[in-house]
C-alpha cells in the first residue's frame, strides 16, 4: 500500500475541541496531541486512494458486468448501477471530531445507552465506520439489495470476512444499505510510521433517487443533528420537516417503480 514519504505537519492541523478531551482520557498520548486530527484526516485520504486502487476494489469493478447481467436476467431492467463504481473518500478532520463528539456523549444527552469506546485496545485510529467510505447508486431498489448481497459474498470470498448488509432506515428519511469490510493501514504522523492499524471501510448503497435526495437534504440533516426528531416531525413550516419527509417519499417512490417494473416484466412474459 502506497503512503507519502513525509507525513502532514501536525502544527497546522485542527486541534481537539476542549469539551471532547475528557472523553479521550484512556486514548494513547498521540491521539490527544494538537495535530492528531489533521494528520488522521490526511492519512485517511491516503488510505482511501490506496483502497480505491487496490486489488479488492479493482476485482469488484471487474465483477460488476457479471453481476449486472445476472440482475437484469433475474429482475429486468437494463442496468444495475448508475455509471461506473466511484472511488473511496475520507472524512474531514471536522467531521471526524463531530462524530467522536456525538459518540462519546453521556447517555442522557444521546440516544445511546452508554458512550462508545472510540479508541479500542490502544488503537491510534478511532472506531468510526465511515472514516473511509464510498457511495454506490443503483437504478432500482431491488438492485440495491441484490448488490449488497453480492458484495457481502465477495468480501467473504476475497478477504475471508463474514459480513452482512446493514439496512439503514432512519426517521430522518435516510435509506441506504451499508456493507463493511476491514483493511490494514499504516498511520504516519510527521516523520514516524506507526504500526499497522485496522480500519473499517464502508460501502453505502442506495438508489439514484435516494442519492439525489440525500445530496439535496444532507445539509439540513447535519444542522438538525442532536436536536431530536420529535419537534421537527410536527413542524411542517420548517425546511427540516420537508427535508426529512422527502427521504420517506422517495423511498416509497422507489418501491412503486420496482412494482411497475416487475408488472411490465410479467406482462411481457405472458
Amino acid at each position: 500500500m502506497a503512503h507519502r514519504e513525509h507525513g502532514p505537519d501536525p502544527s497546522i492541523s485542527l486541534s481537539w475541541d476542549p469539551a471532547i478531551v475528557p472523553s479521550l482520557a484512556d486514548a494513547p498520548d498521540l491521539v490527544r496531541s494538537p495535530g492528531y486530527l489533521g494528520a488522521l484526516a490526511d492519512n485517511a485520504t491516503e488510505w482511501a486512494h490506496a483502497i480505491s486502487a487496490g486489488r479488492f476494489w479493482r476485482s469488484v469493478k471487474a465483477q460488476l458486468p457479471i453481476w449486472t447481467d445476472e440482475y437484469c436476467n433475474r429482475h429486468g431492467g437494463t442496468e444495475l448501477v448508475d455509471g461506473p463504481l466511484s472511488n473511496f473518500c475520507a472524512k474531514s478532520a471536522s467531521s471526524i471530531q463531530d462524530k467522536i463528539r456525538r459518540a462519546t456523549k453521556p447517555p442522557l444527552e444521546s440516544s445511546r445507552s452508554k458512550p462508545m469506546e472510540i479508541f479500542k485496545d490502544g488503537s491510534l485510529v478511532p472506531s468510526i465506520n465511515d472514516l473511509v467510505r464510498c457511495r454506490v447508486a443503483c437504478t432500482y431498489l431491488d438492485g440495491a439489495t441484490f448488490l449488497a448481497d453480492k458484495l457481502c459474498d465477495f468480501i467473504e470470498t476475497e478477504k475471508g470476512e463474514r459480513t452482512k448488509p446493514s439496512f439503514q432506515n432512519r426517521i430522518e428519511g435516510y435509506y441506504a444499505i451499508h456493507v463493511y469490510f476491514h483493511d490494514d493501514v499504516i498511520l504516519q504522523y510527521g516523520q514516524v510510521r506507526h504500526p499497522i492499524q485496522r480500519i473499517k471501510v464502508e460501502i453505502q448503497i442506495a438508489t439514484v433517487l435516494a442519492t439525489q435526495a440525500w445530496k439535496a437534504t444532507h445539509a439540513f440533516y447535519e444542522m438538525a443533528r442532536g436536536t431530536g426528531p420529535d419537534r421537527a416531525l410536527w413542524s411542517p413550516e420548517t425546511i427540516t420537516f420537508i427535508a426529512r419527509q422527502l427521504g420517506h417519499m422517495v423511498h416509497l417512490a422507489d418501491g412503486l417503480i420496482v412494482q411497475l417494473k416487475n408488472h411490465v416484466r410479467a406482462q411481457d412474459k405472458d
